[in-house]
C-alpha cells in the first residue's frame, strides 16, 4: 500500500495477477478498509471488478 500526502492509496492495473486485482478490490469493498484513494485506468473496466460498494465517485480525467 502506498501512503501519498497522508492518504492510503491502493492502484489496479493490467499487468497485474488476476488474483493480486481481486485481493485489492476485496480489500477496497470491505466496510473497515484502510484505503482511501483507489487509482486504476478506464480499461480495467472491462475486467468486470465490482468496486461499488464502498464508493460510487469517481474522477475520469481526459487527455487530448
Amino acid at each position: 500500500m502506498h501512503v501519498k500526502a497522508g492518504f492510503q492509496v491502493r492502484s489496479i492495473h493490467a499487468d497485474m495477477p488476476l488474483s493480486k486485482r481481486n485481493d485489492v478490490a476485496d480489500e477496497w469493498n470491505r466496510p473497515a478498509n484502510p484505503v482511501d484513494i483507489m487509482v486504476l485506468n478506464s480499461s480495467i473496466s472491462s475486467t468486470g471488478l465490482n468496486l461499488h460498494h464502498q464508493c460510487h465517485y469517481g474522477i475520469g480525467p481526459s487527455f487530448v
